[in-house]
C-alpha cells in the first residue's frame, strides 16, 4: 500500500510489407515486413520512506526497427502469421525528482538477429 506506479505511453509506427506468391492461383504467399516504430511515455513512481512520500518521474523514449517474415492465405480475407526475426532497438530513460532535477539517465541499445518465438503475430485483413 506504500508503493504506487502510474504509467502512460503512446506509440506509432510504419511498416512496409512485400508479398511473393507460392502457388499458381495466388492464394498462398510469403512476405517480408520492415517496421519502424517510436514509443514515448511517462511514469511516476511513489513510495513511502521514513513516513514521507517520495516521487520519481521517468520520461521514456524508444525507437525500434525490425524485420518480420511471415506467410499469408489470400481468399477474400487475408490471414497472416509472422514472427520477429531481428532488429535494432534504442531506449533512453531520464529520471527526475519531484522538483524536476535530473537524478539519473539510462540508455540501452540492442540488436537481435534470431528467431523470437515470443514475438509471433497472427493477423486478419479484409480485402475490399
Amino acid at each position: 500500500s506504500d508503493i504506487n506506479l502510474n504509467s502512460t505511453s503512446s506509440s506509432f509506427g510504419i511498416f512496409m510489407r512485400s508479398y511473393a506468391g507460392i502457388d499458381a492461383k495466388g492464394h498462398f504467399g510469403l512476405f517480408a515486413e520492415l517496421e519502424a516504430s517510436y514509443k514515448t511515455g511517462k511514469s511516476v513512481f511513489s513510495y513511502k520512506s521514513n513516513e514521507e512520500i517520495k516521487y520519481t518521474h521517468s520520461n521514456n523514449r524508444q525507437f525500434k526497427f525490425s524485420f518480420n517474415p511471415g506467410c499469408a492465405v489470400f481468399p477474400n480475407v487475408c490471414t497472416t502469421l509472422s514472427f520477429g526475426l531481428g532488429g535494432v532497438q534504442y531506449t533512453k530513460v531520464t529520471q527526475t525528482d519531484s522538483e524536476g532535477k535530473v537524478i539519473g539517465t539510462r540508455e540501452a541499445s540492442k540488436t537481435l538477429f534470431r528467431l523470437n518465438l515470443a514475438n509471433i503475430r497472427i493477423g486478419l485483413n479484409i480485402l475490399l
